[in-house]
């Protein structure tokens, strides 16, 4: 954080991320042959797979905070989840680029109620996603592609008695696959 004055803080931080996995998974053949139990044993084949990726991510944002009980905030932020596999094959990095916007205020005698007010827009690249398509080989993970994820929130909390605080929010959430492979 890097102040501006009294009133206004700049916000940022770089993250670096390396991401490496691998594995050999042995997939053994049968072949069933008429007769109870009969089956004959035809090899083993080996499935290697693996990952390895790196990346740095960074968030900028500026802090405005006029009093002591008022904070409003933007940002901007990239997020990086490492690539992988499993038993049937291997999927990319997802990335994101977050916007989001806020307001923070307490407010009362002691500053004992507050409310928070929010927005956030997620850009993602390579979204992954698990996927049940067969019991027989389990859940499997894909690139989906790009998504967008945008929503609203509200919070607020009221102290209305000395053991008694109220607390409600309020959520919108919409996300779409913007390409689904």
């Amino acid at each position: 954080e890097v102040p501006l004055g009294d009133k206004v803080t700049l916000v940022g931080g770089l993250r670096y991320t390396d991401n490496s996995r691998d594995a050999i998974f042995l997939n053994r053949s049968f072949i069933f042959n008429s007769g109870p139990s009969r089956q004959n044993f035809t090899g083993v084949t080996p499935l290697i797979l693996g990952s390895d990726e790196s990346k740095v991510t960074w968030l900028a944002g500026v802090n405005y905070q006029p009093n002591s009980d008022t904070l409003v905030f933007a940002k901007v932020s990239t997020g990086f989840k490492g690539g992988g596999f499993d038993s049937v094959g291997d999927y990319r990095p997802e990335t994101n680029t977050a916007y989001e916007l806020g307001w923070k205020q307490s407010f009362g005698p002691s500053s004992e109620h507050q409310i928070n007010l929010g927005a956030f827009y997620y850009d993602y690249k390579d979204l992954q996603v698990s996927v049940l398509l067969d019991t027989a080989v389990g859940g499997q993970t894909f690139n989906a592609g790009a998504a967008t994820i945008w929503g609203l929130e509200a919070a607020a909390d009221f102290k209305v008695g000395p053991h008694t605080t109220l607390r409600a929010s309020v959520n919108y959430l919409n996300a779409k696959y913007d390409e689904l492979f």
